[in-house]
């Protein structure tokens, strides 16, 4: 795909993180993004290569590799050329007998290690189910792609497809801001002393932090070096997250504040903790501009939030909501920032045992003029750094919680437990205006079966 090196860029904090976990865990398919969409219509591969050539050379992140030149982590960019995907054709009968075996393929070639040094640090693949039925997937590492770039990557290569399918070039307007812009702005904020007033907040914020919390394992955490990764899903209909978002308006809070208030609960009766420490993922792009590019944008901060038996829900809701309206007014500093910085960087191991995020589901892509479409649709990382993380997926057909686990670590029974306990209480909630969080807890007990009589 590229075509010898062109420029360098110092590393961005997100990248210099993802280059020490993947020293620490070399081996492990550690950042793995797998980004699938379902091409329906009559494709031609010649016309999509060019158009996935235009692409890596608008973004410069889909052609770089990471390297350590004197002692300094940069990212290395190398020049365009041209790009060829690698394609296959399962032997079924029809389209939907094959899909299975497709997505167990992509999920085979998910699990390959991508080497931040060497790379490529993005492959694409097309897998052919009928002639006008495709799947087209980027594996990418996180370090050169984050969720928000999904969304720049599929419009901005069906804008490439429709123009080279009538025979021109794109007229894309440039780009006034790259990743590396974004990285180097980071850097010149901190060394300017940009980000006081985010570390002041900070360390507020998590002064006396208690220890994370613990969910029982199968086996010690520390020096558990087995990062494969299970990602069951707990489904609930369009009715049930209809009426949490007519709960969180009636509260004046969004369905987000809800659903992390809710998986608070469920933290708490499990572990006995009252301060929680939840990791919430971010967007972090700030402007027009910044919305444009591809690149590891996207941002971890800690959500503290503090609950107790006999606290009324709804106030739970509230003080999440602030939670995490502050989390984002001081939230363009990054996670690396804030480890560093704060009374975090004396807790021992991860800080952060659970992370939390929520998004809509995507549309389909439509090339009109072609006759195509892209529909976007999900399949399970192969490995994961942090022990339990909850990613929340709202869409026509309901709410979708994945819970995405190291089984090296979780019974599957405790997950399946956590996963009906969590569907309890969010069903519950809107059901009742007074709920107390010691109520909601026993509603996401498990079922205890009864003993038999004697006789």
């Amino acid at each position: 795909m590229p075509n010898g090196e062109g420029t360098r860029s110092p590393a961005s904090y997100a990248q210099r993180s993802m280059w020490a976990a993947a020293q620490r865990h070399r081996g492990a398919a550690l950042n793995v993004m797998i980004l699938p969409w379902r091409v329906r219509g009559p494709l031609n591969r010649g016309v999509l290569e060019s158009a996935l050539a235009d692409l890596c050379a608008r973004h410069p992140t889909l052609r770089a590799r990471l390297a350590l030149v004197d002692g300094q982590l940069v990212q290395l960019v190398e020049t365009a050329g041209p790009v060829t995907m690698a394609v296959s054709v399962p032997q079924t009968d029809t389209a939907e007998s094959g899909l299975p075996a497709a997505i167990e393929q992509l999920r085979e070639l998910g699990r390959q290690p991508m080497d931040l040094a060497t790379g490529p640090l993005v492959k694409i693949q097309l897998l052919q189910l009928a002639t006008d039925d495709h799947i087209l997937c980027f594996f990418v590492h996180h370090a050169m792609c984050d969720g928000w770039s999904g969304q720049v990557l599929v419009r901005d290569l069906a804008a490439f497809y429709e123009s080279r399918a009538q025979g021109y070039e794109a007229a894309m307007p440039p780009l006034t801001e790259q990743y590396a812009d974004f990285a180097a702005a980071q850097f010149r904020t901190f060394d300017s002393g940009g980000y006081a007033v985010e570390i002041e907040y900070w360390r507020k914020e998590l002064a006396d932090i208690p220890l994370p919390m613990a969910l029982p394992t199968l086996a010690p955490r520390k020096g558990n070096r087995d990062l494969r990764c299970l990602s069951p899903t707990h489904h609930e209909p369009a009715p049930v997250l209809d009426a949490i978002r007519g709960y969180a308006r009636s509260r004046r809070v969004t369905a987000f504040s809800v659903l992390l208030a809710s998986l608070s609960v469920l933290l708490h009766e499990r572990t006995g903790a009252e301060d929680l420490l939840i990791g919430v993922s971010t967007i972090n792009r700030w402007h027009h501009n910044s919305l444009q590019f591809v690149g590891c944008a996207t941002n971890l901060l800690p959500a503290r939030i503090r609950l107790h038996g006999d606290m009324d829900f709804g106030e739970l809701c509230k003080q999440v909501s602030a939670t995490l309206r502050r989390l984002l007014a001081y939230g363009r500093i990054p996670l690396e920032l804030v480890l560093r910085e704060t009374p975090l960087s004396k807790i021992p191991g991860p800080v952060m045992s659970v992370w939390c995020q929520s998004r809509e589901a995507a549309p389909a892509t439509r090339v009109d003029s072609a006759g195509l479409s892209l529909t976007p649709f999900l399949i399970e990382r192969a490995a994961l750094l942090t022990e339990l993380e909850v990613d929340m997926l709202e869409s026509p057909e309901g709410l979708a919680c994945e819970f995405a686990h190291r089984p090296a670590l979780f019974e599957d029974s405790l997950i399946r437990s956590l996963m009906a306990g969590y569907g309890a209480i969010i069903r519950a909630v809107p059901s009742e205006p007074a709920w107390l969080v010691q109520d909601l807890c026993r509603k996401s007990q498990p079922r205890r079966q009864s003993k038999p009589h004697g006789p």
